[in-house]
């Protein structure tokens, strides 16, 4: 609510320093620390994944808006994996995304994990 108030209303800060004394909601700078009543806490960094190369296996056409077409040998990335679709990306020619069936692709190397 402070944040709101702060951005919103920027002309009552007097107002906001008296309500929120010392007190600051995080902002982008803070997200590595929450400030609370005993003390400062240390968020942790998020884990990344470790992208991988997917190839497709056969021939794919897109039958509406949210697929994507594929062909044999196109190199993909996974980005999401949905029941029996996976979101996957193209590596290679327009660099569209969509759904996929998943056994149309397969996991070719982990190679990009070898180049940093």
């Amino acid at each position: 609510m402070e944040s709101c108030c702060r951005a919103c209303l920027p002309c009552c800060s007097c107002l906001w320093d008296r309500i929120w004394p010392g007190l600051r909601y995080p902002g982008p700078r803070d997200r590595d620390h929450i400030r609370t009543v005993s003390g400062d806490i240390r968020v942790p960094a998020p884990k990344k994944r470790p992208a991988q190369l997917y190839a497709a296996l056969f021939d794919f056409e897109a039958r509406s808006d949210d697929e994507l077409t594929v062909k044999e040998g196109d190199k993909l990335s996974v980005i999401e994996k949905r029941g029996r679709y996976v979101l996957a990306k193209k590596l290679t020619g327009s660099l569209e995304s969509g759904l996929v069936p998943a056994n149309y692709v397969a996991l070719l190397q982990d190679e990009f994990a070898k180049h940093k």
